[in-house]
C-alpha cells in the first residue's frame, strides 16, 4: 500500500453522485501494479509540489480510464488536508510522489 501525492491544479476532481465524501480525481498515467498498489492507501490533492494539499483521503478504487491512464476514487478525511511530508520535499516527479506506508 502506498499513499499518492498529485498535483492537481485543473480542477479535475469530482463528487461522486450520490455520496457525500466520496471524490474521484482527474485521470494520471500509472501502471497498473501502481494503481493496485495505492488501494487502502491515502491520495493528497495539492497545487504546487510545495504546498500543503486542499483535498484528500483514503483510496477506495484505483480504474483504468484509458490507455495506462487511472481515475483514483477516495473518501474524503479533512486529516488529509493541509498535508505534506519531509518524503515530499525532494522525491516528486512532474506531478506525481509516491510515498510507501509503513
Amino acid at each position: 500500500m502506498k499513499n499518492i501525492h498529485l498535483i492537481e491544479r485543473s480542477a479535475k476532481y469530482n463528487r461522486v453522485s450520490d455520496t457525500n465524501d466520496q471524490w474521484t480525481t482527474g485521470t494520471w498515467v500509472m501502471s497498473g501494479d501502481t494503481a493496485e498498489s495505492l488501494k487502502g492507501g491515502n491520495v493528497y490533492l495539492h497545487t504546487k509540489q510545495n504546498s500543503p494539499s486542499y483535498l484528500g483521503g483514503e483510496i477506495l478504487d484505483c480504474f483504468k480510464d484509458g490507455e495506462g491512464r487511472y481515475t483514483i476514487k477516495f473518501r474524503f478525511n479533512p486529516d488529509a488536508v493541509n498535508v505534506t511530508t519531509e518524503y515530499c520535499k525532494n522525491r516528486w516527479s512532474v506531478e506525481m510522489l509516491l510515498e510507501p506506508t509503513e
